[in-house]
């Protein structure tokens, strides 16, 4: 049998030459449209006529191998005449319009802000005439209305053929000063020349507003619908007599703000958010200041409770702040004079932040809707005596807050604002109940700062137990802990007094440290060193100085000592439950601070009742020498026996203290007999601990390899 490699070989170069020659007519046409592009350039002069070259034809592949598959062959390209048509010259368009330049910036000014400043200017030039008309008696009451809708007409009909011959910005100018006066007509119609009744001036102010809001829809013109809020803004203070009509103008407004901003949220128009809530305030913050004592109450939450509902759902989460903070203020304010029915508006008004809190998914919104309550409960408290009705409101707007954690954890992850609403919860309830409790049951004070802390524990713990893998349930839990703990720290003070109030802080911050080892909380290990800390501030600066003369108590056997020795014992279990980690550094040289405070005091106090007045510096120096010697030899023989070089150390380190004390200080200030006892003394101690080391060198070198504390 042949063999057949050759015939691969053979089959191998044919079609490598195929390919060689495809890729030189594939350059070749390159060449050529790009002298073609050229010579369309004018880079290049016209080439002369010549007749297009052909291409070889490819030779036929031989055929395949018996065992080979077969190959379709390689389709000839075109040649280059069919890849170059003579382009047809492009006849030019006939009507073309020439191009519009680019507006410029006086084209931009006398078009669009002149034509609204216009309109505005003709809207007050409008009012003025109706103002001086009333005044001066012209015109008739129906007459100055029909003139004002005939007006008010024909500026909308001018605006409409103004659109319809493409002036579209100009006719928005005009219909927006035809649409205010229309409000004007109506409002003077009805709430001051009282031609039609209230509901049919009304239902009219409600189609001029439906109106306008057609008209800058189909032209999409928020100028138009500017000016025509800024307008019905107007009516009122520009036809204004001065009458009382409070609920005519807060539902007037009520109907204005609903209609436009719900529109212009429709439409995307965040201004005119912007100019409702400023306008809102102005036009009827001084009307709700006069509203008459019959009429504050009941106006005054209409007014509050409609423009809320209209901004709490403004898209400016901002302005629903503000919205919950005015809604609060001038709650207080509107029911000062009636107390009793205040519960029920701000609970109500507490509930509805909430809800919206949730609903709106902004739970920052929470935080002014407790805030406006603290408020409104606060201004209610300066004209009133705290009641008990008072007190239960509070009680129960402090439950609605303090349910809105769990019950946002049970639906959806929490954030900084259902966190930050905890403390701000409890410090205002805290502060109402305070303020009920101590004139009227004051000692009640620390029982009711007790079950307000385990109020936050017990939620805490239900949370940790139920929701511990919902994301934030960790720091909330945290946060209500601390909670819980600062009311427990708090309740200490209301509910004792003098040296017990530092005893109990000291075993607070013993037993927070437990917490801390069982937990594994270095949240709670942090917390106990701050309870520590204020318990050994209050030790220093009050319980130092609770006995003043050394005559009227006993060496050990007194108050002061038996505080601050419970406190040292306090901070060495705090101590002893951190180990071993480096916080519990800070209770335990607390701990050792203390007593040794309280001993010395003790010793100095003791000094000065026995020693005559002339000796009695001398005497404290030589007792406090040797207190602290014999401290610091205590403390290296415990840390022998304990194997706790920590102990050992810091007994060094006192001794030491008392060398440098008696050498820099003792020896220049005592009298010679003092300064004999003093030197003896220490002498002996700095011998026995020396003899110490000496005798028990070889177990301490020994410790020094294998003790890891």
């Amino acid at each position: 049998m042949p063999d057949p490699r050759p015939s691969d070989l053979e089959l191998l170069n044919q079609r490598i030459d195929i390919l060689a020659r495809i890729n030189a007519q594939l350059l070749a046409r390159i060449s050529s449209l790009e002298d073609r592009l050229a010579r369309l350039d004018g880079a290049l002069p016209p080439a002369p006529y010549s007749e297009p070259s052909r291409f070889e034809p490819a030779p036929e592949p031989p055929p395949p191998l018996p065992d080979e598959p077969s190959y379709a062959p390689v389709p000839e390209p075109a040649g280059p005449e069919q890849f170059h048509p003579q382009p047809e010259p492009l006849a030019p368009f006939a009507d073309a319009p020439p191009e519009l330049p680019h507006p410029s910036a006086e084209t931009a000014f006398g078009l669009n802000w002149l034509n609204r400043i216009g309109a505005f200017t003709l809207i007050l030039g409008a009012a003025f005439f109706f103002k001086y008309a009333v005044d001066n008696g012209w015109i008739g009451p129906t007459g100055r209305i029909l003139l004002g809708l005939l007006a008010g007409a024909i500026l909308l009909a001018g605006a409409h053929l103004l659109n319809a011959r493409r002036h579209a910005v100009y006719a928005q100018g005009v219909a927006a000063a035809g649409i205010s006066i229309l409000y004007l007509s109506f409002w003077a119609a009805g709430s001051l020349y009282k031609l039609i009744p209230l509901p049919a001036a009304f239902a009219a102010l409600v189609a001029v507003t439906a109106l306008a809001g057609a008209l800058a829809w189909r032209t999409r013109g928020i100028a138009l619908a500017t000016l025509g809020l800024i307008g019905a803004y107007l009516a009122p203070p520009a036809l204004s007599t001065g009458e009382y009509h409070p609920w005519i103008l807060f539902t007037y407004l009520l109907i204005i703000n609903g209609a436009w901003l719900s529109f212009a949220r429709y439409m995307g128009w965040r201004i005119l958010e912007f100019i409702a809530l400023p306008l809102t305030v102005l036009l009827a913050g001084p009307v709700f200041v006069d509203l008459t004592n019959d009429d504050s109450g009941p106006a005054g939450t209409f007014l509050l409770a409609g423009q809320w509902i209209v901004f709490i759902l403004s898209p400016i989460v901002p302005f629903a702040y503000v919205a919950h903070a005015l809604a609060g203020i001038g709650l207080g304010i509107a029911w000062i004079h009636a107390p009793a029915v205040f519960p029920a508006a701000a609970l109500a008004l507490l509930t509805a932040g909430l809800a919206a809190a949730h609903l709106r998914r902004h739970p920052s919104l929470a935080l002014p809707a407790v805030a406006s309550f603290s408020l409104s409960y606060a201004i209610i408290l300066v004209g009133n005596s705290h009641s008990a009705a008072l007190f239960l409101t509070a009680t129960a707007a402090f439950a609605l807050a303090h349910a809105f954690l769990p019950f946002r954890l049970s639906r959806a992850s929490v954030g900084r604002a259902e966190l930050a609403l905890q403390p701000l919860n409890a410090v205002a309830y805290f502060a109402a109940g305070y303020n009920y409790l101590y004139s009227a049951h004051h000692g009640f004070l620390g029982l009711f700062a007790v079950c307000l802390g385990a109020v936050y524990l017990v939620t805490g713990l239900a949370l940790r137990q139920r929701l511990t893998a919902q994301p934030g349930a960790t720091n909330s839990i945290i946060l209500l802990a601390g909670a819980a703990i600062a009311l427990f720290t708090a309740a200490v003070p209301l509910q004792f007094d003098s040296f017990r109030i530092t005893i109990l802080w000291a075993f607070e911050a013993a037993a927070l440290a437990w917490i801390a080892r069982r937990l594994d909380s270095s949240y709670t290990r942090f917390t106990a060193i701050a309870v520590c800390a204020l318990a050994a501030f209050r030790l220093l600066a009050i319980d130092s100085t609770i006995l003043r003369d050394p005559s009227q108590y006993a060496l050990l056997a007194n108050a002061r000592f038996a505080t601050f020795l419970l406190s040292a014992a306090a901070f060495a279990l705090a101590a002893w439950w951190m180990r071993p980690q480096p916080l519990a550094l800070a209770p335990y040289f607390t701990a050792h601070g203390s007593l040794l405070l309280g001993l010395g005091l003790e010793v100095s106090s003791h000094v000065s009742r026995v020693t005559p007045p002339g000796e009695v510096f001398s005497a404290e120096m030589v007792s406090l020498s040797i207190l602290l010697a014999v401290y610091g030899l205590a403390m290296v023989a415990a840390g022998v026996a304990t194997r706790t070089r920590l102990n050992r150390v810091v007994g060094l380190a006192l001794l030491a203290v008392v060398v440098l004390k008696l050498y820099a200080v003792d020896v220049w200030a005592m009298g010679r007999i003092y300064r004999i006892v003093a030197f003896s003394a220490l002498g002996v101690l700095l011998l026995s601990t020396s003899f110490l080391y000496s005798r028990f060198r070889s177990k301490i070198e020994e410790l020094f390899q294998h003790e890891d504390r």
